[in-house]
Parts: structure tokens; C-alpha cells; sequence
């Protein structure tokens, strides 16, 4: 609404909320507590778009323990300055109003009757070409009462009723031509960020303020201030690194895998699932061990490709294998990282795929043992990658 940069909104809902003004704001719970909406039953009764309603955390939600964003309590909202006046907030005042204007309002909202619009949409057909207009108009204000009872009339613009029935004719005035190109996909906007990750499935409310500020710290993204707008654009090395990473991970870089591993997180704690049911796909997506469900504290064993790649490192570097590295993947798995760089193992044919393609295009010269080596292969691809 205001256009507050996601961490300067958590900021703002962090200083009402110590301050005892709101509610927990890091969730995104629809759940409010009976003595909150008694409270405003008492209060609101009277009122003729009043009407009581309750609500649940949301069949996606993860703050069943927490109520929605609210105010603590009800009163009238000409008090508002005396409350953000206050000496303890001695920065941001404007903006904390304008929060907390927001949050009062809506939790109002939420105990008040729909409105209702009449919406009509008109049909012109002028030759082999239909033409749509669509008028509408608001027949009941219901919750927006609410914004016109605490003086915050919102501009009503001013109702077009064009009067005409089926099968009427009217006159042309005149029309225009024009082409209209195909414009290149817009950047995300910083105060949509948010919302992007709820509609994506990504994240939950106490950790959506975190992506930006790590993206920024890493050198990924940056925004860029367009009029009134902050954009969210990918730098160079946010879009090296993503196409690095799609070579042989391109999984990861889905928001439908963190969705699915997020609907499995909330199947665990209904107790629908085991972790292991969780923690099954990331193996098998890391070329893990196979997951058994029919001995949970058993050791689970490595796959024979690992203790293959095993094998080949304690070959190369004279090293012996750890007792319990063939019953054990976890054994396997450790050796292996602690030892890879030590042994001279063939890349992948994705790698070397990549290596050769990158050496074409540039017209560049391809490292001796390229295809034997991974370490070769791997810096190859690091170095010239970013030229590309």
C-alpha cells in the first residue's frame, strides 16, 4: 500500500509490536482469539456492517500458535497520535501511523460484512469485432464503512451508468489504430518480493524478510530505484552463478521442490509423516543412499557408486577405507569429502560437455587432461564461464 521496502516493514511492525500495539508479526496466521473478537463484539455491535466472524491459521500455515497481525486492543482511531506520539518513538513516526493505520483497519475489517458490487459488462459488436465495457457499481458498502466511520473517506470515483438494453445501437464517434508491441517480462518489485514468495510457496513469515537482505550481501541481486518503484534486478554474478548450478543441479533451483519439501515439513508435524519420508528425497536427488523405512536406527549402507568413488579416492591417495564404510553411508560419505580433492577423478560428461562448448564459442584452448581430471575441468568452466 505505501510501498515500504520489506525489511523497513518488518522494522516498523517489530517497534509496534514491542511496544505492545500489535501482535506478533511474524506470521501469517488467520486465526484471532475468542477474547479478541468479544472485544470487539462489545465494541462494535451497534454498528450496522458489524458481523462477527472467526477464522483459522490456514491449511498452509505454520503459526498455529500465534494469532493473525492485530491490534492488542480496540479503541477509537482518533487516538492514534497519542499513542505513536509517545516519547519512545522519537523516529519514524509518519511511518509508524501509517502502519498501524494499516493493521487497525483490517482487523476491524475483518469483523464486518461483505461488500457488494453490480457489475455489468456490455457487448458491442461492430463487424466481425466484439468490444467490451464494464461498468460497476457498489450497492452495499459493508466493511468499507469502516475507512468512511473513521474519517479516512477513501475517493469514490464517480459511478458510469450507460443505460442501454439488449440489442440497442449506439453512435461512433471515432477510433483510432495502433500497434502495441510485446514488452520484456518486468522486473519484481522489492515491496512484491514477499508476496511472490507466498504465491511460490517458499519460505514461512519468519524467514521472508531474510532472502532480500542475503541476496543483496552476496553480490546476486541489486535494486535499482525507478521513480517511485525499487526493482529487484540479477547481477553478473547472480546469473553466473545460477547457470553454474543448473549444469548438474538444475533441481534446486525449482520453487516447486522447496514447495514440496515445505508440504512435507507441515505433513510432520500433523504427524502424517516421518522424517525419513522427508529426508528421502534429498538423498535420492544427492545420489545418496536409499532410504528404509523398516529399521529406522539401523545404519543405512552406501550406494555402490560411493563406495565405488570410495574405493578409487583410498587407491589414489594410498589411504585406507574406515572400518564400517560398507554398512554405513554416513562413513562413506565423510571419507569421501575429507579426502575428493586428494584423488584425480574424470569430471562429469555434463562438465566436460560444457568445458568443450565454452572452448568453442571463445575460440579458447582446452586444458591438458581436461577429461581426466575434475579439478582441471571444474576451473576451466569457473574461469571462462563469466566471460561467456
Amino acid at each position: 500500500v505505501y510501498g515500504f521496502e520489506p525489511e523497513t516493514s518488518m522494522k516498523l511492525a517489530q517497534a509496534l509490536f514491542e511496544k505492545g500495539l500489535i501482535t506478533y508479526h511474524r506470521t501469517d496466521s488467520n486465526a484471532l482469539s475468542r477474547e479478541f473478537l468479544e472485544e470487539l463484539e462489545s465494541h462494535l455491535k451497534d454498528k450496522e456492517y458489524y458481523q462477527k466472524r472467526e477464522y483459522k491459521a490456514g491449511s498452509q500455515s505454520q503459526a498455529e500458535a500465534h494469532e493473525a497481525i492485530r491490534i492488542t486492543h480496540y479503541h477509537d482511531l482518533s487516538v492514534l497520535d497519542s499513542l505513536i506520539d509517545k516519547e519512545d518513538f522519537k523516529e519514524n513516526k509518519d511511518n509508524l501511523k501509517k502502519a498501524y493505520k494499516l493493521i487497525y483497519l483490517n482487523s476491524i475489517a475483518s469483523q464486518a460484512k461483505n461488500a457488494i458490487n453490480e457489475n455489468i459488462i456490455y457487448d458491442f459488436s461492430i463487424t466481425t469485432f466484439s468490444f467490451k465495457a464494464k461498468v460497476s457499481k457498489c450497492i452495499y458498502k459493508g466493511f468499507k464503512e469502516i475507512s468512511i466511520d473513521n474519517e479516512e473517506a477513501e475517493t469514490e470515483s464517480q459511478e458510469l451508468n450507460l443505460n442501454l438494453n439488449e440489442k440497442d445501437s449506439v453512435e461512433i464517434l471515432g477510433f483510432e489504430l495502433y500497434e502495441v508491441k510485446k514488452q520484456a517480462p518486468k522486473h519484481y518489485k522489492e515491496s512484491n518480493f514477499i508476496s511472490l514468495l507466498e504465491k511460490n510457496g517458499i519460505g514461512r513469515p519468519s524467514t521472508y524478510a531474510t532472502y532480500l537482505p542475503k541476496l543483496l550481501e552476496r553480490g546476486y541481486i541489486e535494486i535499482v530505484k525507478k521513480g517511485k518503484n525499487s526493482n529487484i534486478v540479477a547481477t553478473k554474478k547472480g546469473l553466473d552463478f545460477l547457470s553454474i548450478v543448473k549444469v548438474n543441479d538444475e533441481w534446486i533451483t525449482q520453487s516447486e521442490f522447496t514447495k514440496q519439501m515445505e508440504s512435507t515439513l507441515d505433513e510432520i508435524s500433523q504427524g502424517k509423516v516421518s522424517y525419513l519420508d522427508y529426508i528421502k528425497l534429498i538423498h535420492q536427488k544427492l545420489e545418496f543412499a536409499e532410504v528404509s523405512t523398516k529399521d529406522s536406527n539401523a545404519p543405512l549402507p552406501p550406494k555402490e557408486g560411493s563406495l565405488n568413488l570410495a574405493r578409487k579416492i583410498a587407491q589414489e591417495t594410498n589411504l585406507e577405507l574406515p572400518e564400517g564404510i560398507e554398512s554405513d553411508y554416513r562413513i562413506c560419505n565423510k571419507f569421501i569429502e575429507e579426502n575428493k580433492d586428494k584423488s584425480k577423478r574424470p569430471p562429469s560428461e555434463k562438465q566436460i560437455g560444457l568445458a568443450e562448448k565454452i572452448a568453442k564459442e571463445q575460440n579458447l584452448k582446452l586444458p591438458n587432461n581436461y577429461k581426466e581430471d575434475w579439478k582441471i575441468c571444474s576451473d576451466f568452466i569457473a574461469k571462462n564461464v563469466k566471460k561467456k
